[in-house]
């Protein structure tokens, strides 16, 4: 089974994971009162739907109901009869849970006596899930990395990666590539029992490229090589989309780009490095804001303002969903287009200044360089780093100067 959508689908399935948690909360907010607290002890049987928000949080006990839980770390051995919803950073399932599960948060794990009756709805981090550990229909996920041991009773619908880069090249080395598959570690032995740990889809086309050239006879394979220029071609026009609509809407921003390299381009990359662990950071920041909307909605449900409650979690969640996918869009594809504006005018600035006239001579002719670069096995992981890195830099450095001309911010 191929563990990881296509790009395409990758903002509906987030659409998807929202629309789960938002209507799961709408259920558990018709019922008549809610209990507050941070513990369920060991024996305790709790009637109702619950809410549990604390630094450490525990449920030991049994709930006839909704949970709702938000904190740092939340531990659940209990069962829960109604659904499971927990927005916090790290939880851990060792119980049983009838209902579905919606869960954004930094890592899940899913321990060997844990068994969940309906989906499983994660976005974040980590995924782990044991053996021994059951889902009773769908696992729908968006999350960095996944160790997927546990049994999933139907379909696995998950966007999975990146992971460490060396990790998945020294998986990689050895395999043997055939056509658009690429063979999985022996020890999977099932197709909703296995050890997902590599975003393959984005370096496969490398892979088919290096296989495309037979190292005897010197021949090419152009069935293969035509699949790795294919993939150059889908990011090359996606990229320059992305372009097209930083020339419409931004275009003195993106002159300044180039003044602002010329002048900075070593503090661009350092402002750039530190960008990036801030914006994974991000993640957390995201989290910690939707368990804020979350747990303001159920402050109001719990004075009976249930209406105001879901416009606060409708309109709450969906601005933060939407803010947060145009900084990862343009944390992914806008750095990119920035660095190669940047290094295409630069390029003709030398070679035909003439063809700087048009925004997108340079536009294109620096996409076209970056996807070759890109596609260069290990070197492409090494350009892609330091393009986002370069583009956060000299984003923050035009926008810090946004107010002064492109020779002061040369001079500065």
């Amino acid at each position: 089974m191929n563990w990881t959508l296509k790009p395409q689908f990758r903002i509906s399935m987030l659409i998807m994971i929202l629309f789960g948690l938002f209507f799961g909360l709408t259920q558990s907010a018709q019922a008549q009162g809610i209990d507050f607290g941070s513990e369920v002890a060991a024996g305790e049987t709790v009637e109702n739907d619950i809410v549990l928000i604390g630094d450490t949080i525990t449920l030991d006990g049994t709930v006839v109901g909704d949970v709702l839980a938000v904190g740092s770390t939340v531990q659940v051995n209990g069962s829960v009869e109604g659904s499971l919803i927990v927005v916090g950073g790290s939880l851990t399932i060792n119980g049983e849970e009838a209902g579905t599960t919606y869960v954004i948060g930094q890592e899940l794990t899913l321990e060997e006596a844990a068994s969940l009756g309906r989906n499983l709805y994660f976005l974040g981090l980590t995924l782990n899930t044991l053996k021994g550990s059951q889902i009773g229909r769908d696992l729908v996920a968006l999350t960095l990395g996944a160790n997927l041991e546990g049994e999933i009773g139907r379909e696995v619908r998950a966007i999975i990666g990146p992971v460490p880069i060396l990790k998945t090249i020294m998986e990689l080395v050895g395999k043997e590539v055939s056509g658009l598959s690429v063979t999985m570690p022996d020890a999977m032995t099932n197709e909703t029992s296995s050890l997902v740990q590599a975003d393959y889809a984005s370096v496969l086309p490398l892979v088919q490229f290096l296989a495309a050239i037979d190292p005897q006879s010197g021949s090419i394979d152009t069935q293969r090589l035509g699949e790795w220029a294919l993939e150059r071609l889908r990011e090359l026009v996606t990229l320059f989309v992305f372009g097209m609509l930083g020339i419409w809407l931004l275009p003195r921003q993106l002159n300044r780009t180039v003044e602002v390299f010329r002048a900075k381009w070593l503090r661009s990359l350092g402002i750039g490095l530190l960008a990036i662990v801030i914006a994974f950071n991000i993640i957390g920041v995201a989290i910690l804001l939707a368990a804020l909307i979350i747990a303001i909605g159920y402050g109001l449900g719990a004075i009976t303002l249930w209406d105001l409650a879901g416009a606060v979690w409708a309109v709450g969640l969906f601005a933060l969903g939407l803010v947060f996918t145009i900084f990862w869009l343009f944390v992914i594809y806008g750095t990119k287009v920035i660095v190669a504006f940047v290094g295409g005018r630069i390029l003709l600035d030398r070679l035909a200044p003439k063809a700087t006239r048009y925004k997108v001579v340079p536009l294109l002719l620096g996409l076209v360089l970056y996807v070759i670069l890109h596609g260069i096995p290990i070197l492409g992981w090494v350009v892609a780093i330091l393009a986002t890195a370069v583009g956060l830099g000299i984003s923050w450095l035009v926008w810090r100067n946004r107010e002064t001309s492109p020779s002061e911010v040369a001079i500065s």
